[in-house]
């Protein structure tokens, strides 16, 4: 995975990154760059304690420049969304996550979270079907939550059959 996009900093990022190399900022004290499994992890491990359901993570590298990730999930009222929507955004604030941009939160509907790198879509149950990201990006390839280091008992309690039932394109 590649590593938090850059067009998110501040100046005075930016100026720390550049003087990296030669003062005693490094990248872990001032959390200025994250890995991409580290936000995954995170948005995951967030939605999970929120008790999302059909949790999937799709790798769109390649298939699109806008993101390398798209993190799905859904709750079953706008409520359970602006909890699992609001619980991401407390972790990625806590990680120190900078330049996240939402959409959606007010009617808490389909909510849009966007990390640079990694875009999370919360739905309503009903309305993830509706609007069909699944089918829309079947060619990517779905990244196994076990390869972030979750448990497989926590995952099945959080995955569905819907996506691996969906017709696969060719590999290329």
């Amino acid at each position: 995975m590649c590593q938090r996009s850059l067009f998110s900093l501040s100046i005075l990022q930016w100026a720390r990154l550049l003087t990296k190399g030669s003062s005693n900022h490094d990248s872990d004290r001032t959390g200025l760059i994250i890995d991409t499994n580290d936000i995954v992890r995170v948005i995951c491990g967030a939605a999970i304690d929120k008790k999302a359901s059909d949790l999937v993570v799709l790798n769109l590298e390649g298939k699109t420049s806008y993101a390398d990730l798209f993190i799905l999930c859904n709750g079953g009222t706008n409520r359970q969304v602006k909890a699992i929507s609001e619980g991401i955004l407390a972790k990625l604030k806590e990680m120190g996550a900078k330049g996240i941009s939402t959409e959606g939160l007010g009617s808490a509907r389909w909510v849009l979270i966007d990390t640079g790198d990694v875009i999370v879509h919360v739905f309503e149950e009903h309305l993830r079907g509706y609007y069909d990201l699944d089918g829309l990006w079947v060619d990517a390839k779905c990244v196994p939550l076990e390869s972030f280091g979750f448990d497989t008992a926590v995952i099945s309690e959080v995955t569905s059959p819907y996506r691996d039932s969906l017709a696969r394109a060719p590999a290329s």
